[in-house]
């Protein structure tokens, strides 16, 4: 059969992390999974990058769920990294992200896109192990990710996409990728929920407007 080759990435907060790392990694996960306004700066992304391959480590930058104000923040970042020769993964949550880098991946964003554990539709609630007695079935049915429709899968394929990101839930994981198609498994810490709205960064703006 297919002979499968199995990549060790770490997530880093500050690029100067890579230098230091405990233990031995082929790729860095650098960026901003879930809240567009803790987005790093271009700065802080290109020097990040310049760490991994400091340290010969590929480079996947991590994008949040986004509004049109985010998507625009994460392209110019992109196109800036690309104009100095910058390239890698991306991991998008945002769909409306995903259009934009194939609507300019031949122009100016030759990065590649890899589908976000946002947007595989995983059931990852801590509660569903409490099902595990009174309905065994339920969890069988929660271990699984639905990603064999053939009309999503060649969605997918059109836009370049391969690799796919999942979590590692209390209850199990259950998935088959299709031949051609790679996953990414993050340990220890299960993506649950998210929110368009931030109650941190809400109150944090209205404070600062006040005290201007």
């Amino acid at each position: 059969g297919e002979k499968v080759k199995t990549e060790s990435a770490v997530f880093i907060r500050e690029p100067k992390q890579a230098y230091d790392l405990p233990g031995d990694f082929d790729r860095i996960y650098f960026g901003e999974e879930f809240c567009e306004d803790l987005m790093p700066s271009f700065r802080k992304v290109q020097a990040a990058h310049r760490a991994a391959r400091d340290n010969g480590m590929e480079f996947s930058l991590l994008t949040p769920v986004c509004s049109d104000r985010g998507i625009k923040r994460v392209l110019d970042i992109l196109t800036r990294l690309s104009d100095e020769g910058i390239t890698g993964e991306v991991v998008f949550s945002e769909w409306g992200l995903l259009d934009e880098i194939t609507r300019r991946k031949k122009e100016n964003i030759p990065w590649t896109p890899v589908l976000g554990r946002a947007l595989t539709r995983q059931k990852s609630g801590p509660r569903m192990i409490l099902l595990s007695d009174i309905q065994p079935r339920a969890v069988e049915t929660a271990r699984r990710v639905p990603l064999g429709a053939g009309s999503f899968l060649d969605f997918l394929k059109e836009r370049s996409i391969f690799r796919m990101e999942f979590d590692n839930p209390l209850h199990g994981l259950d998935v088959r990728l299709p031949q051609g198609f790679h996953g990414s498994l993050y340990r220890p810490w299960v993506f649950v929920s998210l929110s368009r709205t931030c109650p941190v960064f809400e109150s944090a703006k209205r404070k600062s407007q006040s005290e201007k």
